[in-house]
């Protein structure tokens, strides 16, 4: 994650209870745990070691670095610079910095002030909490009481939102995601005699069928025949406006279907 929310009254507690998990999962020295891994390359190494310095936050445990492993414990940091890159920034990282946060408004508030995150995560059993911040929150994905299980889902969409992606995949999703849908129309050549009324010249005959064949108080239909319905309804619409506001425009298209 790249932030922690919490109460005031919460963070001491939970400083102490994730101090608690990494020596459950990595022992004394997480150094020398097989399990805990090392920074991708120098860049990255370079780029997390900046968020460690005193002007991003406090660190309350880990903040070991050795350069020549790649190697940086895992951090957690308090009282975050809310400008430093340690909060604009996606981590990517072994560094979590927590901020205290005194309501779920506020809450709500400071993840929807920042670029749309990845996953939001809530940790409640309050029904009503829960669906209020998914309703009132945007996110590439959301999980109560849980992390990252969603992306181990195939049948559950995975991707981001803004910033932080474009489109989602696993299983359809990859399909859909992946796939093209290329436009296709094909009609009758014989239709282009009444399609006169969209070239030039322009009148004030023409903008009137076209207008109303154009009509916006029309409901959409549902589905392509539908629409096709409503197509073949617009021509029959555009010929007897066509007869009716412009009869030269009527005998110029009637003098071109006779000589075909």
């Amino acid at each position: 994650p790249d932030y922690i929310l919490c109460e005031p009254a919460t963070r001491d507690p939970l400083v102490k209870s994730l101090r608690k998990a990494i020596k459950s999962f990595y022992g004394e020295n997480p150094k020398e745990s097989k399990d805990f891994g090392r920074i991708i390359n120098d860049r990255q190494f370079k780029r997390l070691s900046e968020l460690l310095s005193e002007d991003c936050g406090k660190i309350v445990i880990g903040g070991e670095i050795d350069e020549k492993e790649r190697y940086i414990s895992p951090t957690v940091m308090i009282d975050p610079n809310p400008e430093s890159a340690l909060i604009k920034d996606e981590i990517f990282g072994p560094i979590l910095p927590i901020v205290e946060i005194s309501r779920i408004d506020k809450a709500i508030d400071y993840v929807n002030a920042r670029d749309k995150p990845l996953a939001l995560y809530l940790f409640s059993n309050n029904k009503k909490l829960i669906n209020r911040v998914v309703t009132q929150t945007s996110s590439g994905a959301f999980i109560a009481n849980d992390t990252l299980m969603h992306s181990s889902v195939p049948e559950l969409p995975f991707g981001g939102i803004g910033p932080s992606g474009s489109g989602s995949y696993h299983g359809y999703f990859s399909f859909e995601n992946f796939s093209h849908k290329k436009a296709t129309m094909i009609k009758s050549l014989g239709m282009e005699a009444i399609n006169n009324v969209r070239y030039p010249p322009y009148s004030e005959g023409k903008l009137k069928i076209l207008r109303r064949v154009m009509d916006k108080d029309v409901p959409k239909p549902a589905t392509v025949g539908g629409t096709l319905l409503k197509l073949a309804a617009a021509g029959a619409a555009a010929a007897g406006a066509i007869y009716y506001y412009s009869p030269n425009t009527w005998n110029q298209i009637m003098g071109l279907l006779r000589s075909k």
